[in-house]
């Protein structure tokens, strides 16, 4: 493991510390998303939905997603695949905590999720030598000692969020396997098998799994949101031909099956969705496809496309339940609100290019 110590005196040497403002207001809802900045240093901002910025906490390396705590003030921002880093901060004073790494042989997938009672952290992790997808169990109160580890049924875990009332932990099984001495290079395309499972991780047991249709293989599962209600939506990235036009975003409907939305701008969207999440509350799922330059917006109960913005290379989304909007990030450091109208009700800028992953936290 890294210490704080040795953690800080890495920073110290680049010229930078590890909180670049004060503490701030402990009723202000606030924005954490990892960034570059324009001299090409990684660090996780946090920020208001006014735009003032709180802080800068400066990482090893770019990072991908970032979770708070549902219990205490601690937040997680984890390493892009096929990195090995896990950094530990308040997320109130920008006060780092700790680093770890990945064990020995693993590395993450860049996201985690809390149990509901903030005891424990579970990472998705590459056991590249055996070939197969697994959670890391991190036990939060014990000093984020590592407990072990659970099989997700596949290869290639990527995103991960709990499902409400205490029914276990959702993942994506991205289905591509990887190597980190190949680093991002996809070496299965020719059997891929995508999934997503629900998994109990008190009996450390797979409780459900889907898998789309066979002819649907290459459609890569990455990205998951579920909503207040218990609805699980999903994103696609699809690794066939570029001609093929395939839907790129799906949700589980409510015997268990897995159904995907079409829409008229499928091709347009490259083939690739970077993130999904809903609208508030609502059952308006939004899909942000970096490559298209569009975010996508469909109606679940309605099982239809709703329309499109254009936000070019976007990528980051988080619900505001509060406001009962989507918030949006891009690659060129903007930062957008928009209703279920499709309206924008809010435009930030700042001078950063933000990563794939946005949250909404209260402070």
């Amino acid at each position: 493991m890294i210490d704080r110590r040795t953690f800080l005196s890495s920073l110290a040497a680049l010229g930078l510390s590890a909180t670049d403002a004060a503490a701030f207001s402990a009723d202000r809802k606030l924005l954490l998303s990892a960034a570059r900045r324009r001299d090409g240093r990684f660090v996780v901002l946090a920020f208001g939905t006014d735009g003032r910025i709180e802080y800068a906490l400066p990482l090893p390396a770019r990072g991908h997603a970032t979770v708070a705590s549902p219990t205490t003030a601690e937040a997680v921002t984890i390493a892009r695949r096929p990195g090995r880093y896990m950094v530990i901060f308040n997320r109130r004073s920008g006060r780092l905590s700790s680093v770890r790494e990945a064990a020995d042989d693993r590395h993450f997938y860049g996201h985690g999720v809390f149990s509901s009672d903030g005891r424990f952290f579970y990472t998705t992790e590459n056991d590249y030598e055996n070939e197969r997808g697994i959670l890391g169990v991190w036990d939060v109160g014990a000093g984020w000692q590592r407990l072990g580890e659970i099989e997700t049924g596949g290869i290639g875990p990527h995103d991960i969020a709990l499902l409400p009332n205490g029914a276990g932990v959702v993942v994506a099984n991205g289905g591509i396997l990887t190597h980190p001495e190949t680093g991002r290079t996809k070496l299965n395309l020719h059997d891929m098998d995508p999934s997503v499972a629900v998994i109990d991780p008190v009996s450390r047991e797979s409780v459900w799994s889907g898998r789309l249709s066979p002819s649907l293989r290459k459609c890569s599962i990455r990205h998951l949101d579920v909503s207040r209600d218990g609805r699980l939506g999903f994103g696609l990235q699809y690794e066939g031909p570029a001609q093929d036009d395939v839907p790129l975003i799906g949700f589980v409907t409510s015997s268990g099956e897995m159904a995907l939305l079409s829409s008229p701008m499928d091709r347009q969207f490259q083939h690739y969705c970077a993130d999904v999440a809903f609208l508030g509350t609502t059952a308006t799922l939004v899909g942000s496809f970096a490559r298209g330059g569009q975010l996508g917006f469909w109606s679940i109960e309605e099982r239809r496309f709703l329309g499109h913005r254009k936000a070019q290379d976007c990528a980051g989304l988080a619900g505001d339940a509060a406001t009962q909007t989507v918030w949006s990030s891009t690659g060129e450091g903007i930062i957008s609100s928009i209703d279920p109208a499709l309206s924008t009700k809010a435009t930030l800028s700042f001078d950063v290019a933000w990563d794939n992953h946005l949250s909404l936290v209260e402070a």
